[in-house]
C-alpha cells in the first residue's frame, strides 16, 4: 500500500488473468509488440461473433485468438 493511492490490489488474490478466466500465455502471444491481434474488439468467442454481426459482418478480426485466451 502507498499513502498517495486511494487502494491496492491484495496479493492474496489469484493473478488477474485467473481472476477474469484468460489464458496467460495465450494473453502474451496476443499483445505483441506491434500491436494486438485484435482490431476493433476483444472479447469471449460468442461476443466477438455477435459484435461482427451487429457491424454486418460475419467475421471480425482475433477470433482465433479470442477462442485461445477464453479457452
Amino acid at each position: 500500500m502507498r499513502n498517495d493511492k486511494r487502494g491496492f490490489i491484495d496479493e492474496r488474490l489469484p493473478a488477474i488473468a485467473q481472476r477474469l478466466n484468460i489464458e496467460a500465455e495465450a494473453w502474451k502471444a496476443a499483445m505483441r509488440k506491434r500491436g494486438n491481434v485484435f482490431g476493433r474488439a476483444m472479447g469471449k468467442l460468442d461476443h466477438m461473433r455477435l459484435h461482427a454481426n451487429t457491424l454486418g459482418q460475419s467475421w471480425v478480426r482475433g477470433l482465433r485468438s479470442a477462442s485461445k485466451l477464453y479457452g
